[in-house]
């Protein structure tokens, strides 16, 4: 039933058909999300429901199904972080799209526990934070996948990271390696856009002034000198969503890069 003009909430009815094997609905315009009564379907090996207008958090009963094989969420408005429970698909599983929705939060490690997983598709969306090593080391033996277009989501560009690049193109599945100075010139970057509009100047300065600090300490090697100036950026930061200069959303990324930052330094020590 894909690329109709569908609407309304998709029906909580859909978990009886206990022995319907795929369920293609995906191009229309549901509201809600996946109801939590298709946890009945226990046949289903194929799911595909993307760019169909659903919403709310990724259901968390997906992996209970014993025979799913694929499940494809792309192009929604999902929000929410990725379910760790995403690491227990049974052992048939083997693709997971849930590209250009909207979810949050770190890259769950135990994806790479899903043995029989051959496509991992999780670009554009906003996730954060340092890539985790067990993720990286499936990449370049998946069949395919996607990583990239999440703003603060990074992959440190260190030996252990490094060795998965068995091709050498300097990514992995389209996420680039990227050192903590990187990241650390794009917060740079973005600081000055930071609401009320525009931020203090005086305020904007004085963060911006504590992350070339921080980067230039580390440029030297002094690596725990880097991480003392990382950590007096970040009470700066938390002290002004404490007094309501700027909403901890606002201040989210920021702090996300600046914990990645002091995270690759430590592994520098």
């Amino acid at each position: 039933m894909s690329g109709n003009q569908l609407s309304g909430e998709i029906p909580a009815s859909l978990g009886n058909l206990t022995q319907l094997e795929r369920l293609s609905i995906g191009a229309n315009q549901f509201s809600g999300g996946l109801p939590p009564e298709m946890a009945g379907m226990t046949s289903l090996e194929n799911l595909s429901v993307g760019n169909a207008g659903l919403s709310g958090p990724l259901p968390t009963w997906l992996p209970s199904l014993p025979s799913l094989q694929e499940v494809r969420l792309s192009g929604n408005a999902f929000t929410g972080s990725i379910p760790a429970a995403y690491g227990s698909f049974q052992n048939g599983f083997w693709g997971l799209h849930l590209s250009d929705n909207q979810l949050t939060g770190p890259v769950p490690a135990a994806l790479a526990q899903n043995a029989n997983i051959e496509s991992l598709h999780f670009s554009g969306n906003d996730l954060s934070g340092q890539l985790p090593i067990e993720i990286a080391a499936i990449g370049e033996a998946l069949f395919t996948c996607s990583w990239d277009g999440n703003p603060t989501l990074f992959m440190p560009d260190l030996p252990e990271y490094r060795v998965h690049d068995t091709n050498g193109d300097g990514a992995i599945c389209a996420l680039p390696f990227a050192s903590a100075e990187d990241v650390g010139e794009d917060a740079i970057d973005e600081i000055p856009e930071l609401v009320p509009d525009p931020l203090n100047e005086g305020l904007a300065n004085a963060l911006i002034s504590k992350l070339e600090n921080a980067i230039a300490k580390a440029e030297a090697g002094q690596y725990k000198a880097a991480i003392n100036q990382m950590m007096s950026f970040i009470n700066q930061l938390e002290d002004m969503v404490a007094s309501g200069v700027v909403t901890q959303e606002e201040a989210d990324p920021f702090l996300d890069q600046a914990n990645a930052m002091i995270a690759i330094w430590e592994m520098m020590l």
